[in-house]
């Protein structure tokens, strides 16, 4: 736990850009004068050579301001959080000093200032000890870890549980996070242990659980034991089962796409869970993020959703994801965009927490993790009347057809008026927009052509930048007035001859591919797709 902090710590520091050089200010105090330290915002840096062999305490008062020591660079993996304490006055660090050694000191980031007193404490050989429980306190799954927190480095020779008063046995090794004695910190992940004894049979909710730790010594005074007998103790109760993640469509860890349409079916995140939870969303954030915040290119967004019985459904349509974002440090270039969910807040109808399904990373949210992938879409467009349509008498609009959704800044019709003179018209995306028609099947926008005077004269039809929702820059352009429909000739006339294309059925079924001067050769009579354009073969 501990170590997930410092890491997020660290990465907190590179966001804000904390310099790579660090000013140490110069401390000096005795055994019998203390000195006073007036923190800034920010973190603070400073340096001072022990007078004598002890236990320097470094008390904050009541703030949340953190000490840790370093090294004479600041380096931030080198940091360790001294052994803290409280007394009447607040918060204090201890750390074990030689006479004569320099030490570097660190603070966490201060909000706001504080003043720190240095000093040697009164008590320095008895040993010290602390834990975050209390006796009768309530574990419950979701709850933090058991930390004990030890003024100096110890050894502790064996750790116990039992439960309802019955015998004591070894807590399984792997429920203990041994590294910390060293930095004065011993872990018991409560949530394993427990885990292993319901698994066993041996707890239930509402059942007494004790810890035990025993013989608790100085490590470089094994004579010197912690309290009368060298050992520590809390009793615990195991509290009601919090609502476990059963699921979650598409899976944890699978593929989505860049973007999903806002009034499309797609782009739902449903998340299910073991009980029917609070349909309240008062105090519940749903975080959708990706990139780097040191690269530049981090983003967050906090989606819909809804909470219904036992699901939460998040609904990312309308949100674009980039297919590739920048690295970080030690990356190069760009890679393939990750996608992180992040749902906090959660509880159960009777007010029970919602236990998270990454218990090592540090959090009591649920997370979800996805790679995403652009969408191959197969697209057509068609006009109403035909595109080359030798006359636009008696029609007061051109219907522009799509099979897919587009992103676009607007359509333009270019004309010649009376006089030869070309003129044009754009419309905005309000004034055209592409709606869904259920009788065609297709999106359609409608351009209008009051005001135009076009006297027979070509007029022109085109969608401005547009593109699909995947990304994809499509053209999508009409001519009328021009003397004949699109034939099977000019349909490969205009282009390369020899180039492959596809073609496709006007439901947008694919059908064939080839060379353009020969992909419609054996096909039957009818109307198709190719190149974005209709053709027909007679």
């Amino acid at each position: 736990m501990k170590r997930i902090f410092f890491t997020f710590i660290a990465a907190l520091m590179a966001f804000v850009g904390v310099s790579a050089q660090v000013n140490f200010q110069e401390v000096e105090f005795t055994a019998d004068q203390p000195a006073s330290i007036e923190l800034q915002r920010d973190i603070n840096y400073f340096t001072f050579t022990a007078p004598e062999t002890g236990t320097v305490e470094f008390h904050v008062g009541w703030s949340s301001t953190l000490v840790y020591q370093t090294d004479e660079a600041g380096t931030e993996d080198t940091k360790v959080m001294l052994a803290k304490d409280t007394d009447a006055d607040g918060n204090l660090f201890r750390l074990n000093v030689e006479g004569g050694t320099r030490y570097y000191i660190s603070t966490s980031i201060v909000v706001d200032p504080v003043t720190m007193t240095i000093g040697y404490s009164s008590d320095v050989d008895a040993i010290k000890l602390s834990a975050n429980y209390s006796d009768g306190d309530v574990f419950y799954m979701t709850g933090s870890n058991l930390e004990v927190t030890i003024d100096r480095q110890a050894v502790i020779a064996r750790t116990l549980v039992a439960v309802n008063g019955g015998e004591y046995e070894d807590v399984p090794t792997s429920c203990i996070n041994a590294v910390f004695v060293t930095q004065y910190y011993y872990t018991i992940n409560l949530r394993d242990l427990a885990d292993y004894l319901m698994d066993a049979g041996r707890i239930a909710v509402g059942d007494m659980f004790t810890i035990r730790l025993e013989g608790i010594a100085d490590a470089n005074n094994p004579e010197m034991i912690y309290g009368e007998d060298g050992t520590f103790s809390v009793t615990l109760e195991l509290g009601e089962m919090p609502a476990t993640l059963t699921g979650i469509t598409p899976a944890d860890g699978s593929t989505i796409y860049t973007y999903y349409p806002e009034d499309g079916d797609e782009g739902f995140i449903v998340f299910s869970f073991s009980e029917p939870l609070n349909e309240d969303p008062t105090g519940v954030s749903v975080m959708m993020s990706w990139g780097d915040a040191e690269a530049g290119s981090y983003e967050a967004h906090y989606p819909d959703f809804t909470i219904e019985g036992n699901t939460v459904t998040v609904d990312i349509r309308g949100i674009r994801i980039p297919e590739e974002v920048e690295g970080g440090r030690g990356s190069s270039g760009t890679a393939a965009t990750k996608v992180s969910f992040t749902l906090s807040g959660l509880t159960t109808t009777d007010g029970r927490a919602v236990q998270t399904n990454y218990p090592t990373a540090g959090t009591s949210a649920v997370l979800a993790f996805y790679t995403v992938q652009k969408e191959e879409i197969s697209f057509i467009y068609d006009f109403i009347p035909q595109s080359g349509s030798t006359s636009l008498e008696g029609y007061d609009e051109i219907i522009i057809w799509l099979n897919n959704p587009i992103s676009y800044d607007g359509v333009t019709i270019t004309w010649q008026d009376a006089r030869g003179n070309e003129r044009s018209r754009t419309y905005t995306p309000e004034q055209v927009p592409f709606e869904w028609d259920d009788y065609e099947e297709g999106y359609l926008g409608h351009v209008s052509l009051a005001g135009i005077s076009y006297n027979r004269s070509p007029v022109t039809v085109t969608v401005d930048n547009a593109a699909l929702m995947n990304g994809d820059p499509v053209t999508i352009t009409g001519q009328f007035n021009t003397g004949g429909t699109v034939s099977v000739d000019n349909a490969v006339v205009d282009g390369n001859p020899n180039a492959v294309v596809k073609v496709y059925g006007i439901d947008g079924t694919f059908v064939k591919e080839g060379p353009a001067a020969t992909v419609l050769d054996g096909l039957r009579k009818g109307v198709y797709i190719t190149g974005g354009k209709k053709v027909v073969v007679k």
